[in-house]
């Protein structure tokens, strides 16, 4: 227990320095220095554009601006935010009805549904010094598997007869096709040479969807200029300390390696000042005397070209101060039942009127990367700013399997919802490490029986939403055909492991399918959307997933479960009982064990 602690000291304080491994031949030869370009006051949507969006997914949507020095106008549906324009950034959201999106029975032509908009572009992407380019980006899929016939029952696991695609019509045997994602990509030319841009800013995105019609947008421009300022390219060597530099501090405890994938250069657009040049730098973090037997998360850091940066190129994740300066708690059952009461009671105390109150438990695999704790803290913070739901901080501990098990009805089954950040790999997640080999939890095997929710536990359970931040967690039918299986037996796959978790009565499981990145923001993301707009649940964890900045320029990676296999960065995946994926937060009725179960997934 004592070293237990002290390595996760060691971790969270970011003494010791880690070994990285870098290939000088992986950096790329630049012979010509690279300009930097300032950017202009934000652009904007044309107001035809935005309704005409919002008229394709909530017709009748009403504009309102609040009154409390809010810069934001946001678009009702009724009661709902279907989405916003802020006057002062030009930053614009229409979020899809993911409840109302129809399988497309003909595939989506992107470029058809937005060549009006982009034909008449001149507000929205005003002419300047940089290009861009339209391209063609992930689908959302779904499906479904129910029993044989209906009123049979809850379906048996293994029986590939009970899984069927959402929309038998639908010509991709994967699943059914809700919407397509269209990017209005930015790069920079120097003398032929084409680099893309990367970073926060610089982001429009189209989702279409059934009948060719645009149904969401995500988007924040602004001009750019080229300036008399150049950056010129560090030689290799340097470039090579300069990285090593930058990712000796990414794992904070004796023991552990990075090693570099890729490095490739673009230019960061801060959103802020400047788009500048920069070597986009990949890695994973690993253990030389042990073999890889998870996917771990890796790293994503941005080393500029010339040596110095002219502003700050930390990451938005890393932007929050969390919620204190210490690391989650060694779990104890009877410490964990007395902070419930006290924090509940504190919630009481502290309400001024009635609102619905959430108990939030975090669990951190340990002795890993301290950006898992980071992680854990902005999720919170991002729930704790809600003003109209009370989320009652109950647990931010170091990760265990029996909390997962035989005390999960004092953890994760103890709070309405719950977070777990580690890595992972098909049906499993660790607790200790980036190893399968010591505490790993496998799905469904390693979980508490009778799975999770007020089901379980003779009806006391209280699990309703279930994040795990970890990397494959919840392959679906195009992992497991890649790796040769046939329909029927992909279908299964997709589905089995899952039964026995929501036998106990939870609404969801919000995941990845292929591998995240330590830099992205999505888990904070997703709560923003819950606190701040009330959004569904499984909305806001698909919304969050394909709008994060470390994943607007695809990178792919090497796929080690059953493969080799090339899989992109960064798709999100959420299970959820038919007919609820607009379960709320505050949605926890107890519905019974499920008969049927929807996953939907962002494609490849």
């Amino acid at each position: 227990m004592l070293r237990s602690r002290l390595l996760n000291l060691l971790a969270l304080a970011g003494l010791a320095a880690a070994w990285v491994e870098l290939d000088p031949s992986l950096v790329p030869q630049i012979s010509q220095p690279l300009p930097i370009y300032s950017l202009g006051s934000p652009s904007f949507i044309p107001d035809d554009w935005l309704r005409g969006i919002v008229g394709n997914t909530a017709s009748g949507a009403q504009y309102t601006k609040r009154h409390n020095g809010d810069p934001r106008h946001y678009i009702y549906n009724g009661n709902e935010v279907v989405g916003f324009v802020d006057k002062e950034t030009g930053e614009t959201r229409v979020f899809p009805d993911y409840s109302a999106l129809k399988p497309c029975t003909n595939p989506v032509d992107v470029q058809h549904a937005l060549a009006a908009f982009l034909h008449q572009g001149g507000k929205a992407f005003p002419s300047d010094d940089t290009r861009t380019e339209l391209v063609v980006g992930s689908s959302l899929q779904g499906s479904e598997v129910k029993p044989p016939t209906e009123g049979s029952g809850a379906p048996t696991e293994g029986s590939g007869s009970v899984a069927r695609r959402a929309n038998d019509t639908v010509a991709d045997p994967a699943g059914a096709t809700l919407l397509t994602l269209g990017t209005v990509q930015r790069f920079v030319e120097v003398n032929g040479d084409k680099f893309p841009v990367c970073g926060p800013g610089s982001r429009a995105t189209f989702g279409v969807g059934f009948g060719n019609k645009v149904v969401s947008l995500s988007y924040f421009w602004k001009p750019a200029t080229r300036t008399k300022k150049t950056r010129k390219p560090l030689p290799s060597d340097k470039v090579v300390k300069h990285i090593k530099e930058a990712l000796k501090s990414k794992v904070g405890y004796q023991g552990k390696y990075v090693k570099v994938h890729s490095v490739d250069p673009c230019f960061y657009d801060s959103g802020v000042q400047y788009l500048q040049p920069v070597y986009r730098v990949l890695a994973t973090p690993f253990d030389p005397n042990a073999n890889a037997t998870v996917t771990p998360k890796q790293f994503l850091e941005y080393v500029p070209i010339g040596g110095d940066s002219l502003e700050s190129l930390v990451p938005s994740s890393k932007s929050g101060p969390g919620d204190g300066e210490g690391g989650p708690d060694e779990p104890n059952s009877s410490d964990n039942v007395s902070r419930s009461f006290l924090n509940y009671f504190d919630a009481r105390k502290e309400t001024r009127a009635p609102k619905p109150r959430i108990t939030v438990g975090r669990y951190v695999v340990r002795n890993d990367n301290p950006g898992f704790v980071e992680d854990a803290r902005n999720f919170w913070i991002s729930l704790s700013r809600s003003t109209t739901i009370d989320f009652i901080r109950q647990g931010f501990y170091w990760a265990y399997p029996r909390l997962y098990n035989s005390d999960a009805w004092f953890f994760v089954n103890n709070v309405n919802v719950a977070l777990t950040e580690a890595h992972g790999s098909f049906h499993g997640f660790t607790t200790y490490d980036a190893t399968s080999k010591v505490d790993f939890v496998n799905i469904p095997s390693g979980l508490a029986p009778g799975g999770y929710g007020p089901i379980s536990n003779s009806g006391n359970g209280k699990l309703g939403y279930w994040f795990i931040d970890a990397c494959e967690v919840m392959p679906t039918i195009p992992d497991f055909k890649a790796l040769g299986l046939s329909d029927t037996e992909a279908h299964r796959r997709t589905f089995d492991p899952w039964w026995p978790v929501f036998r106990g009565g939870i609404h969801a499981v919000l995941t990845w399918r292929t591998s995240a990145l330590f830099e992205d923001n999505t888990a904070a993301t997703a709560a923003d959307r819950i606190a701040r707009f009330n959004k569904p649940v499984v909305y806001a964890w698909l919304d969050a997933a394909h709008e994060d900045a470390a994943y607007q320029v695809r990178r792919d990676y090497a796929r080690y479960e059953g493969g080799p296999v090339i899989w992109p960065f960064g798709r999100g995946v959420a299970m959820f009982r038919c007919g609820r994926i607009a379960d709320k937060v505050t949605n926890l009725e107890n519905l019974g064990a499920p008969n049927c179960l929807y996953v939907m997934w962002w494609n490849n």
